[in-house]
Parts: C-alpha cells; structure tokens; sequence
C-alpha cells in the first residue's frame, strides 16, 4: 500500500528497503531480492524489474535524499565551526607550528 504525506506518494517498505540496500552498495538484483520480492522469476526478470524499480521516480528521490544527509552529517555545523576558530583564536601558535627535535 503506498501511503501519502504531505501530498507526496511514500515509498512502500519493499521499495524502501531496496533503496536503502542500493545506497548501502547492494547490486540491483541483490537489492531486490533483499527487498523482499520474489526470487523466483528468472534472472533476466528480476534484473530488468529490479532495473525499472531503480530508475522510477520514487526511488531516485529517495536515494538522492540519503546521498544528501549523509552530506550533510559530513559537514561542520556553524557552531562547530565557530568552536574550532575559538580554539585557534585562543591557542598557542606553537601548538600549530611543528618543530624541529
């Protein structure tokens, strides 16, 4: 059942779970099957299936919304930033310098 938010069609927990097993580097049909559809059609099915479900709409969404918190955890808030410039403001140069023994 596809669930709505905000006016936005959701991701059903099968597709969801195959978007999160392609960020985490599955193979599509690895994803798929992971995901919880069928094993049992042949290899070519499952490839071309799991093929259409990773490029429809829903799921680039999706996988672009992942790539973007990952970046944005990577990423020094301004508060961090701030304590970082206060340490160095503060601090001794030498302790920035290297010296020689």
């Amino acid at each position: 059942m596809v669930e709505k938010q905000r006016g936005k069609r959701r991701l059903t927990q099968k597709q969801e779970t195959f978007t999160q097993n392609l960020f985490k580097g599955m193979s599509q049909r690895e994803a798929y099957i992971e995901a919880g559809y069928s094993p049992k059609s042949s290899m070519a099915t499952i490839d071309n299936h799991a093929c259409q479900l990773a490029n429809s709409g829903k799921v680039v969404a999706r996988w672009e919304e992942l790539k973007k918190k990952v970046e944005d955890a990577s990423i020094a808030t301004v508060k961090e930033r701030k304590q970082i410039l206060t340490e160095i403001a503060r601090g001794n140069l030498l302790d920035y310098q290297e010296t020689c023994p």
